[in-house]
């Protein structure tokens, strides 16, 4: 459980961004298309679940995407943990650029390409969402779910746009900024919630991801 301070009650959120595609490996854009995990992104989930940075998981929600409800059974098997498929928990939605690689976004839409380099926070994607939007969906669906859950230890698997829009909220970081923070395949997060209130622990942990590599060099 997470812990009471005082008579606050402060709950922990685990927010993890699923393992690796064979479109991550691509560089392709990709929100709302439903891609499973690659071999590599099997073994990254595995090896999360396996050396996860917690002892005890109260409760899994993950995005309804396979890459990442795929990564959380990882965690849910690991820890008898049923998983709560979410909607809401999905990633930002790139609209007319799903599934096109970066080079082929710039030869149609240079200048809302430079945007999004540039200038995330003034981006619209053609018929996808702003990361306006997706912070706004973000902030209000996790923070629903630790006030229906206040002191457990909560894990969201979810999306690395997803998880950096609330991190910078979290953070008081704007938008405009967003790109200063990195999300790696199942990378983990750690937030305390309290009141309404966030408090970052941890960002972009991969350490799981190390201990493979140590044992290949022994």
């Amino acid at each position: 459980m997470a812990y009471i301070q005082g008579k606050i009650t402060v709950t922990k959120i685990i927010l993890v961004r699923h393992g690796q595609t064979e479109w991550n490996a691509q560089k392709r854009f990709y929100g709302w298309t439903d891609i499973g995990l690659s071999a590599k992104g099997g073994k990254q989930a595995r090896l999360l679940a396996e050396n996860f940075p917690e002892r005890q998981v109260d409760l899994i929600y993950s995005s309804d995407l396979t890459r990442a409800s795929d990564t959380a059974a990882y965690i849910g098997k690991q820890f008898s943990c049923e998983v709560r498929t979410d909607r809401q928990l999905r990633e930002i939605n790139f609209g007319k650029w799903e599934g096109l690689l970066y080079d082929e976004i710039l030869a149609k839409w240079p200048e809302e390409m430079r945007v999004f380099l540039s200038r995330p926070d003034m981006l619209k994607i053609p018929d996808g969402e702003t990361f306006s939007q997706v912070q706004k969906r973000a902030v209000a669906r996790i923070s629903e779910i630790a006030d229906a859950n206040a002191g457990k230890n909560i894990v969201a698997v979810t999306h690395g746009a997803f998880i950096n829009v609330l991190l910078a909220a979290s953070l008081r970081i704007p938008l405009r900024h967003l790109w200063s923070l990195q999300q790696e395949n199942t990378s983990v997060n750690i937030l305390y919630y309290r009141e309404g209130s966030w408090q970052v622990e941890l960002v972009n942990g991969t350490a799981h991801l190390g201990i493979d590599e140590m044992a290949n060099t022994h």
